[in-house]
Order: C-alpha cells, then structure tokens, then sequence
C-alpha cells in the first residue's frame, strides 16, 4: 500500500501527491473526487522555524484516498527509440526512456516537475520517438503531454507541428488517419483519436521550433490490449475500494503534522504485508545552472526504526533544509525506489518487499513486519501513523539539533560511515535517550570502547 505523498522540491511549500506501489496488496492512491493521479490542492508550510511559535491558529486539511490495486499498462515489453538515440543508447537508456510511459503525476508543462524525455541537443529538426510492441496490437488513440518552459527563458517549447505514424505490413512507416486534430495545449494531454491501426510500431514525428528542443512528459497509446486491461483494473479496484479505506490528514501549526490512517472496512481480518510512502524529490537537474541550483533539491534519509529520518536541501546547499521524522508508533524499516527516479520509498512494513529481494540474495540489517487489522467495527480495525516536517533555518546542524531536540539521535562518525578494515573509526552520539548501547554487526572482528570527548568533535 503507498499513500499519497508529499511531492519536495526546493521552494518552501509540501503539496500531497498520489504515487504507484509495488505494493502486492494494493497500489496507487487517487482522490476519491477524481479517477487520476492529479496532485491535491498545495498546502503550505509554516514559514518559520519549527522551534519558534507562530501566532497562526492551527489549520486542518484531510483528504480521502481510493485504494487500486497495480495497474499494468498496455506498454508491457515495448521498447522505445529515438532519432537522437543509437540502438545502443537506447538500450542502455531503456529506464530513463520509460518515464514516456511511467504514468507518474505531472504538475504543469513547465515546471519540470516530472520525469521527461527530449530531443536535446538537437534543436529546430525534425525528429521522431517511437513504440515497438512485441506483438501487433490495434490502436485507436494517444495522449501527449508537452514539456514546454520557453516562457520561462527555458530551452523547451511545444512542437510547430507534429503527426503519428504506424508501420505497415511492409515495415514503412505511413501517417494515421486522424478524426481529432493535433494540438500542443498546455498543462494537460493532448488526446488524438484516429481510425484503428493493426501494428507493431507507432511513430511520433515533431517539427521543432527553431532554437528550440521538443519535450514529452508522457505519451499514452490506447490499444485493444490496454482496454481489457483497464476494464479488469477497474473492477479490482472497485473490489479494493470497499476492503480498505485510507486518508491522509494535515494539521498546520508549529510544523506540519501529515497522518496517514488504513481502516478496514470488511468483516474479516485483513493483513497489510506492505505499507509504503513514495517520497517524490524533484532531482530532475538539467543543464541551466539556476534552476538546478535553486529550483532543485539533494535528499538525504536514514531508515533506522524510530531513528529514521529524511531530509532535502537546495542543490545550492542554501538554507533553509526540510526535515521529515516518524513521530509516535510510525518507524521505517526498509526503503527502495518506489519504481520511479527522484522517489524514496521508505516503508512502515515490509514483509513481502523484502521478500522479493530476498530471493535474489538480498540482505537487510533490520527485520521486516506485517500488521493485521480486525475486521470492521472490531477494536484495532484502524492504524494511524504521523510525520513531522520541519525548516531546519540552520542548515546541517538544524537538521542536528532538530534531530535531538525531536528525541532521535544526532549522530557523527570519522571517518565516514563506511569504514574499511583495520581502520578505526571515531563516533560520537547526542541523544536524550539514557539507556543505548553500540553493537557490533561482526562482533568476532570488531572492539568498541568508549573514550574521552574530542573537542569540537559531536559537541555543539
């Protein structure tokens, strides 16, 4: 199960977010008032620092979630290339080029906010991007959505013209016969409808501007393929939402608190195998020196039960940083990429996740839990988990202070977190907790003593 998430870019505002899973019980969220994964409304962060009282009353914002099982879209085993690309470079780009197809929230043409694809550095050419299928399959739409930031000063713009091709039993390459135009609007997908083609390969061709690059944040072919399989989604899905129920609550005070509940909703007990968060970082850095300097973000995180922690600073390591801790019963004990780039996906559980790594030889140095909830109406029918956000005004040692102020632990080590052997290393451990220990994960190879305090060494 992945709720929905904060989406964290660099200027200083959190807006909740739906993201798929790898969840083998459920998947994505979407507002239960739309059938997309559109981003919910913005919803600011005290502008202050978290230790400083602010005269604003608290504010409360929830927002209800259905709960879908993994949708498999209909580009299963397609491959994707490009004028620009070699077979090799497609090959080797095969991750990067499935952002075409990833189905992950956009915000706007021009924000970057999302994962994309572009003829860079070619720039007022005509050039091609086109879908191979392994086996024919009859289209009869596609959906495009443009990156576009020109007016932004940026080196992207929407195409002077474009059309779709289709390969015909003689491997050329003939237009479609559209009965909808082609259009290059903004901030949403352009959907073209065509008479049905039988193929194995569809071809988008643009015209670019001159001086500039054509960009897609996606690119969506409805197939006869991708309907049956839609069909059969939305009838899980209309099962899943009446198993589970899920909400995301905010509360904007001192800090902003995010709780994220699960309640069952049938009459028999139901176990979460895996509970995860899709944290999407926008990371997508680019070649202008100003917006990957101020308008991108570096994560940092450390999954160690209620240790745990997340947080990002601008690229240009100005201040301030936002920090995200559990608070109360919520801990993370395991993370992945949650299938997507710029996503951490720390998990609240993981049996099953962990699982799946296991048996390709994956290790873990923490043990993975499941949770079960009663059956509806029952005491323990419903599980609640809270997360605190927080400007660290100060930089790294915000981020420290806050750590130790919130319970956690501050912690530092020289020289560096991996140490080789026969090395020793130096730790030092700032925390409000009395009763901890170290332990060694090879005690046989491994001698700990305490010593003196070094000055200016774990001190503040």
């Amino acid at each position: 199960i992945s709720p929905a998430a904060p989406t964290i870019s660099s200027n200083q505002a959190v807006s909740p977010l739906s993201a798929s899973s790898l969840s083998p019980v459920a998947s994505s969220f979407t507002s239960a008032a739309s059938t997309t994964n559109a981003p919910a409304p913005p919803l600011p962060l005290p502008s202050s620092p978290a230790s400083s009282p602010l005269a604003t009353p608290t504010q409360t914002f929830t927002y209800t979630y259905r709960i879908n099982p993994p949708y498999v879209p209909f580009i299963a085993g397609v491959k994707v290339s490009a004028s620009t690309l070699s077979d090799r470079d497609a090959r080797s780009s095969a991750r990067a080029l499935s952002v075409l197809y990833d189905d992950q929230p956009i915000l706007d043409s021009k924000s970057r906010s999302a994962g994309y694809f572009s003829f860079n550095p070619k720039k007022g050419t005509v050039e091609w991007v086109q879908y191979d299928f392994p086996q024919p399959a009859t289209a009869t739409a596609i959906e495009v959505y443009w990156l576009d930031d020109s007016a932004l000063n940026g080196p992207y713009k929407v195409p002077v013209r474009w059309r779709l091709l289709y390969r015909d039993t003689r491997g050329n390459y003939l237009p479609v016969k559209n009965t909808s135009p082609y259009t290059t609007a903004l901030d949403r997908f352009n959907r073209l409808t065509f008479e049905p083609v039988t193929t194995t390969s569809l071809r988008l061709e643009v015209e670019q501007a001159p001086g500039y690059t054509v960009g897609l944040y996606e690119w969506r072919v409805e197939t006869d393929h991708e309907k049956l399989r839609r069909q059969a989604w939305e009838k899980e899905a209309d099962k899943a939402a009446r198993q589970l129920k899920v909400e995301s609550s905010f509360k904007v005070a001192n800090a902003l608190l995010w709780t994220v509940s699960v309640e069952n909703l049938t009459d028999r007990p139901l176990e979460i195998a895996d509970l995860g968060l899709p944290l999407p970082f926008n990371t997508q850095y680019g070649w202008d020196k100003d917006e990957t300097y101020n308008l991108r973000v570096i994560r940092h995180f450390l999954v160690a039960g209620h240790g745990s922690f997340v947080f990002c600073q601008r690229t240009n390591a100005e201040p301030p940083y936002l920090l995200m801790i559990p608070t109360g019963q919520a801990s993370f004990e395991y993370f992945d990429d949650g299938g997507g780039r710029g996503i951490l996906c720390p998990y609240l559980h993981a049996s099953w996740a962990f699982e799946q790594v296991k048996k390709e030889g994956g290790r873990w140095r923490f043990q993975t839990t499941s949770v079960k909830l009663s059956p509806h109406g029952q005491s323990g029918d419903r599980l609640s988990y809270t997360f605190k956000f927080m400007w660290a005004e100060g930089g790294y040692q915000s981020v420290r202070d806050l750590l130790y102020e919130e319970g956690k632990f501050d912690i530092q080590v020289v020289p560096g977190m991996v140490v080789p052997e026969n090395l020793e290393a130096l730790v030092a451990i700032r925390t409000k907790h009395q009763d901890i220990r170290l332990e060694a994960e090879y005690p046989s190879e491994t001698t700990i003593e305490e010593v003196k305090p070094v000055k200016n060494f774990g001190q503040v």
